[in-house]
């Protein structure tokens, strides 16, 4: 976990960066679509498809986020598992609406009976050519900031981020990235840039 201040010139405020990986490995979990099993063994994750649809939860703990914070960037960093083809993969990426998220189990449909956020980000990762580089979501800033706006919310708190196959353009391919118990050290990081929220000033006369 790394928190790191950066100062703007001349500003009264500081920008922040919070990064934090997978740690454990009932962290990072799937779920199938069609029977609700849950798999929290895998060596890696397979976006959205392993043979069937399925739902892939994140959870990252001691999120060093203060409530309400304005979050300006967020993303997941993965490591490519496998080479697949180069057939799209159509992904949609929310989070848990819940202002500390409980442990991930292996209870039946435990991914998808969580409730989550209204906001979300669609994301179509290009083809992985290589295994073992590195590679990022686009922004889920949305998804961040609707997390650690709500009540009850406080620094230190665990989020979970879920990503599951975009019905409204089903993916044909998907993308294998490493779980933590393929390689603790690949497994998901989640990077956040924040700080205070922005206010509005009083108009000028």
């Amino acid at each position: 976990i790394a928190l790191i201040l950066i100062m703007s010139a001349g500003a009264a405020w500081a920008d922040s960066v919070w990064e934090g990986r997978i740690a454990d490995g009932m962290d990072d979990t799937e779920e199938e679509v069609s029977n609700g099993a849950i798999d929290s063994g895998s060596s890696d994750l397979e976006l959205p498809n392993d043979g069937g649809l399925q739902y892939i939860a994140m959870r990252f703990s001691n999120v060093s986020v203060p409530s309400g914070s304005a979050i300006f960037n967020a993303y997941l960093e993965f490591q490519v598992d496998e080479v697949e083809t180069d057939a799209v993969a159509n992904l949609v990426i929310q989070g848990e609406l819940s202002a500390n998220a409980p442990a991930l189990t292996n209870t039946a449909f435990d991914i998808s009976a969580r409730p989550r956020t209204e906001g979300q980000v669609l994301w179509s990762p290009e083809h992985y050519p290589t295994t073992g580089e590195t590679k990022l979501t686009t922004d889920i800033s949305p998804v961040i900031e609707e997390i650690v706006g709500q009540a009850g919310w406080v620094s230190g708190n665990s989020l979970v981020v879920i990503v599951y196959d975009d019905p409204d353009n089903p993916s044909v391919s998907h993308r294998t990235v490493e779980a933590y118990d393929g390689d603790a050290a690949g497994a998901a990081l989640l990077h956040i840039e924040f700080g205070p929220a922005v206010k509005a000033g009083n108009p000028t006369p």
